[in-house]
């Protein structure tokens, strides 16, 4: 969070470029993002709506999608302290913050457990749209 078209969105708030979100990833090994989607695609769109609901919807939502974290960059958000608090109120935990304060990184693998929420398989769940969409590829 917060949610970002890439190549669109340009400034986000005034001396941070887009692009920040980029950083997490460039050293990483295992991190994986969702980072994907051009503006107005399936996966951009899903993203927003994800990305907009409050944390008390979105954990568990996320939890189904197989989800094992959430990232907020604070410096792309005006009321970041804001949105940590809500956070922190619905896994229980604080977060892990990055050395220089900019990211906040929220654990949703044990809430998930706690909560018995299971990960969808989204090879069906992708085989399933696709078949829907009449994808010749199937």
């Amino acid at each position: 969070l917060p949610f970002v078209v890439h190549h669109i969105s340009g400034w986000v708030l005034p001396g941070v470029y887009y692009t920040e979100q980029l950083r997490p990833y460039i050293t990483t090994r295992t991190l994986h993002f969702t980072y994907g989607g051009d503006l107005h695609s399936i996966q951009s769109e899903w993203l927003r709506r994800a990305s907009s609901l409050p944390a008390k919807q979105a954990a568990p939502y996320l939890c189904r999608y197989g989800f094992s974290g959430v990232l907020l960059q604070r410096n792309m958000l005006k009321r970041a302290a804001e949105m940590e608090k809500q956070w922190t109120a619905v896994l229980g935990e604080a977060p892990t913050f990055s050395r220089d304060q900019e990211y906040s990184f929220f654990d949703l693998r044990g809430f998930c457990i706690a909560h018995g929420i299971p990960a969808q398989d989204m090879e069906l769940v992708k085989a399933r749209l696709l078949r829907q969409m009449g994808n010749p590829h199937l």
